[in-house]
């Protein structure tokens, strides 16, 4: 008999038939050993289920669950449901990611010496549609930017520093989800992933989970990120939208204690500040190369940072 996983890795897959083959091979190949590996096929009509069967009989940590299309959030609370109540860390991974060989390893042992934390992230780098290298460097030195607010103003976090509930409020993402691991309790803690901030779900759960806990930054790429044409993330405006309603709920959640709102107010005049720096600069320059109507909708928009910073808060 088989001892119970220490980490449950959860995939929710939609018509991911081309990569998933490669995404399982790269959980097969970690070099710790007591994971399982839950595939949720979201309604997939391309064979994702099939390849994730090839997969799972060759190893028996890999489970394939099927569902009717009810969107990715749906598919990763149904695999969450149905892990191992055994494991003590989880985490969520794209159907078309790869994780590189020691990246389960590596995270594990972040958290290890952090017993406080609620979580753990690393950085990851583009693959192509092949797999190939793409723009190499690039993803991983935006993941290194993460937005902290210190004081009154917005300030780049040091890699000693962890991802904290207020830098994840306004502006900081941990994205891909593979990147993350986090303490099962954490997320039990946190609810469940909210169809409805689709498609900055993970974002928002991520917020949620860092209410419970500060998330340790780990300076190492663990994943490659494959970008290809289906990838929901590059509908730019959607995810605005999203992120705005995100925003939104995170402010005026229930749950907030009396100092998470207290730093929520703080963040959001903190960036109104950065914003109206931002533009001003923007309209000086515009004004310096004799575009005299952008350098008044700059102007403008200082405007409106100074309203949103009096306001002291985000409206829907």
């Amino acid at each position: 008999m088989r001892p119970p996983p220490s980490i449950s890795v959860i995939i929710p897959a939609y018509n991911s038939a081309q990569y998933i083959g490669a995404t399982l091979e790269s959980v097969r190949a970690q070099t710790v050993e007591d994971w399982e590996c839950l595939v949720v096929s979201d309604g997939s009509t391309d064979g994702t289920a099939a390849v994730a069967e090839r997969h799972a009989e060759a190893d028996p940590r890999i489970r394939v669950i099927r569902q009717p299309n009810a969107g990715r959030a749906s598919a990763a609370n149904n695999g969450f449901g149905l892990a191992s109540p055994a494991s003590e860390y989880v985490t969520f991974m794209d159907s078309d990611d790869v994780w590189l060989p020691d990246a389960l390893e590596a995270l594990h042992d972040a958290l290890l010496k952090h017993p406080e934390a609620a979580a753990v992230s690393g950085l990851a780098d583009f693959i192509d549609e092949k797999g190939d290298p793409l723009e190499t460097g690039w993803f991983s030195e935006q993941g290194r930017r993460r937005f902290g607010v210190k004081g009154k103003k917005v300030a780049v976090l040091e890699p000693s520093e962890p991802t904290t509930f207020i830098s994840l409020a306004w502006a900081t993402s941990i994205w891909p989800p593979g990147v993350l691991l986090a303490r099962r309790k954490a997320y039990e803690l946190a609810g469940p992933f909210d169809p409805a901030m689709w498609p900055s779900d993970d974002w928002d759960i991520t917020i949620r989970l860092s209410r419970n806990g500060d998330i340790v930054f780990l300076d190492r790429i663990v994943l490659l990120y494959r970008r290809h044409g289906s990838n929901s993330s590059r509908d730019a405006e959607k995810i605005e939208r999203a992120r705005d309603a995100v925003r939104f709920k995170t402010f005026y959640a229930p749950r907030n204690t009396p100092e998470q709102q207290r730093l929520l107010v703080q963040g959001w005049r903190a960036w109104q500040k950065r914003y109206a720096s931002e533009h001003l600069k923007r309209s000086l320059e515009s004004f310096r190369r004799g575009r005299f109507l952008e350098a008044v909708d700059f102007f403008a928009r200082i405007g409106i940072a100074g309203f949103r910073w009096l306001r002291g808060h985000p409206v829907n």
